[in-house]
């Protein structure tokens, strides 16, 4: 049971049996993924790809653990863990959110530790959502985890694959953020319908060990881009996010000059501030 719970958590399920049993919970889930895995293998070796892979491993489960985190798989490069089940966790977000932050931090420890070729490869992304799941045993016979299902680990998945699109290290969905009790600087960087799906997203970044240090200026200067974005005031944004984007070597205000000129060569019919993705 220490493969999946810490020991808070552990000890609550052997006082508890019934918890483990098969139903739905609302959770919040961290998922981070290695970037450039194939160039790292290549350059690294087996020996040192899998020496790699445990270190970040080693670094993810103990910001997770030390907040009460479970684990739900270590899959090829990522890690999946959440808040919420078996355990009903009130503070849940604001554990995940700890552990994120946690996790950056030794995620650049590590990244420091490389040599210069492997730290010009060395990335990842942390995604923080909240949602309904269904969680269990599954598996066969023969061999069984306990685990969640549903379109809420999807979604994570796909908030996370965002993070590169964006070029930033954490994104947060609003349903995650509305939990978190102080959640400090932070920013709205864009609702987003994704591939598949009808309803739109809003994905904000917190403040975190990989923001710029000055991230306030950053912050108050992108909230007045955005706002003539989402009114549509295309030519009134595009030079705001220019300069950030000069300014901070900012991703997001990349992207955005970007779609700016998109958007005002061919205005929308009826604009409301969300943007559909093509891709997943």
């Amino acid at each position: 049971m220490d493969l999946y719970f810490s020991p808070k958590v552990s000890a609550y399920v052997l006082a508890n049996p019934g918890s483990m049993e098969a139903r739905s919970a609302e959770v919040t889930l961290l998922l981070t993924d290695l970037r450039n895995s194939t160039p790292l293998a290549e350059k690294l070796g087996p020996g040192g790809m899998f020496k790699l892979l445990n270190q970040v491993f080693e670094v993810e489960t103990n910001a997770v653990m030390a907040e009460d985190g479970a684990l739900e798989h270590f899959l090829g490069d990522q890690f999946l863990t959440y808040w919420g089940a078996p355990i009903p966790q009130p503070e849940g977000t604001n554990q995940a959110l700890r552990a994120a932050m946690e996790l950056i931090k030794g995620m650049e420890s590590v990244k420091a530790s490389q040599n210069p070729e492997v730290k010009a490869l060395f990335g990842y992304g942390v995604a923080l959502h909240t949602g309904s799941v269904l969680f269990g045993n599954k598996g066969s016979a023969k061999r069984l985890d306990f685990g969640l299902v549903g379109d809420t680990v999807n979604e994570a998945a796909r908030i996370e694959a965002l993070t590169k699109y964006y070029g930033v290290t954490l994104l947060i969905s609003r349903e995650a953020f509305v939990q978190v009790k102080d959640p400090g600087l932070h920013r709205l960087l864009d609702r987003v319908i994704v591939k598949g799906k009808s309803t739109p997203v809003e994905l904000l970044e917190i403040q975190n060990p990989r923001t710029v240090a000055n991230y306030s200026e950053l912050v108050a200067d992108w909230n007045t881009a955005f706002d003539h974005y989402t009114a549509g005031r295309f030519a009134e944004a595009r030079p705001l996010f220019a300069k950030l984007a000069e300014q901070f070597n900012d991703g997001p205000s990349k992207l955005m000059v970007h779609r700016c000129d998109e958007l005002a060569a061919h205005p929308p019919a009826d604009w409301k501030g969300v943007w559909k993705m093509e891709n997943k």
